[in-house]
């Protein structure tokens, strides 16, 4: 699925200076030089060529740095694996003999809703093996405070007949993200509204439930575990537990706020979805920026595909109420699957990091601020591994 309608069009920057610091080591410390985005000489093919952005970069000694975590997402997707818990409900087979879980789309009928199919295989090994602990190493070397995932959990069937959405494959995908230090994800269609038996009519459903209670209510999701880079008392996670004047409870929308940014995960995912005829995503921003204060320096937005203009109303009249002063906001997305991430301009201090898919190594955002209080803060993505492609599990050792 692409992007929906938004009434703003991308501004292309004009003109970006090439920053005689952009790509170098050794930055200056002049706000007026290095303080800028800059084209990288790269395009977006699946976002009609728009130019990739890069902003300042981080300063070796980190004394430029307002923060810093890995984004990543659409993973593990694994269609055609075939591990299922076996009869005894214990016992996990390799090759399944209760169920076909390998089977295409257009078979997928012929699947009962409460299958056990585990579906993991190269994407599901990539993450346990590789990207988490690669990203758990990373943070432990304070090289980061969290992990944001933009949902897609499993392959999806483009409709609400998905059987690979099951207890049994929630339960093993809540196993495999229990080991990410400071995990925070948002749904994709996937396992939302494309699970079997999605009713479009209605906030809830026993699929949804659990995705609820698997990865926003229960531990380790419910609260930040490790200590952030920066030091001090970690964030406290918010979530939508407060039932709406529809008495819709939404805890898959998530907030928290550190050294004034604020972190807002929401609910937009492909396709036709329940949320998408309420305003529960755009009633989150609003409280979650007014509880900020006027403080924020930049926000952050995550979710599975770009969020409706109406959420970017919220965040101008949150501006507009705190004196007009521009504040930064980067959305970051998944669900395309390019083979290389792209940054883009939206415009003026709108900015949108598109990650990659599979089997990709995670990107590695920075927000880069001026230290001198002058230019403010900055978006820096920097991808972990520099190969095109998304369907070879990369090696960082290289």
């Amino acid at each position: 699925s692409m992007y929906p309608t938004i009434t703003s069009s991308p501004v292309t920057p004009s003109p970006l200076p090439r920053n005689p610091n952009f790509g170098t080591d050794s930055p200056t410390d002049s706000p007026t030089v290095f303080y800028e985005y800059n084209v990288t000489g790269t395009v977006c093919p699946h976002l009609n060529d728009e130019p990739n952005l890069q902003g300042p970069l981080p300063k070796a000694d980190k004394s430029n740095v307002a923060l810093q975590f890995y984004a990543y997402g659409d993973t593990p997707y694994d269609k055609l694996a075939t591990t299922c818990i076996a009869e005894d409900g214990v016992t996990e087979e390799e090759v399944c003999s209760r169920y076909d879980c390998a089977m295409q789309n257009t078979d997928m009928s012929d699947m009962p809703g409460n299958n056990t199919c585990t579906y993991k295989a190269a994407d599901y090994a990539c993450n346990k093996d590789v990207l988490i602990p690669y990203m758990n190493d990373q943070i432990a070397a304070g090289e980061g405070a969290f992990i944001l995932h933009c949902g897609d959990i499993f392959s999806g069937s483009r409709g609400p007949t998905n059987r690979r959405c099951n207890p049994t494959s929630l339960q093993n995908r809540k196993e495999l993200f229990d080991a990410a230090t400071n995990f925070i994800m948002v749904p994709g269609d996937n396992e939302w509204n494309e699970c079997f038996g999605y009713d479009i009519n209605s906030n809830s459903g026993d699929l949804r439930d659990l995705w609820r209670q698997l990865f926003a209510l229960d531990p380790p999701y419910d609260s930040f575990t490790t200590p952030f880079p920066s030091g001090g008392d970690l964030p406290t996670i918010y979530r939508k537990t407060t039932p709406d004047d529809n008495g819709d409870v939404n805890p898959e929308l998530v907030y928290f706020k550190t050294n004034d940014i604020a972190i807002i995960g929401l609910n937009f995912v492909s396709g036709e979805a329940y949320i998408n005829s309420t305003t529960i995503n755009e009633d989150w921003v609003e409280s979650s920026l007014t509880s900020s204060g006027c403080t924020l320096k930049s926000i952050v937005l995550f979710a599975q595909r770009l969020p409706n203009q109406s959420v970017y109303d919220k965040v101008d009249e949150y501006i507009t109420s705190c004196g007009g002063t521009s504040v930064p906001v980067l959305t970051i997305t998944g669900d395309i699957h390019p083979s290389n991430y792209c940054m883009t301009q939206r415009a003026s201090d709108r900015f949108d990091l598109t990650i990659e898919a599979f089997r990709s190594g995670p990107i590695h955002v920075t927000i880069v601020r001026d230290p001198t209080g002058v230019k403010g803060d900055y978006f820096h993505a920097q991808d972990t591994q520099t190969r095109p492609g998304s369907y070879k599990c990369p090696d960082f050792e290289d």
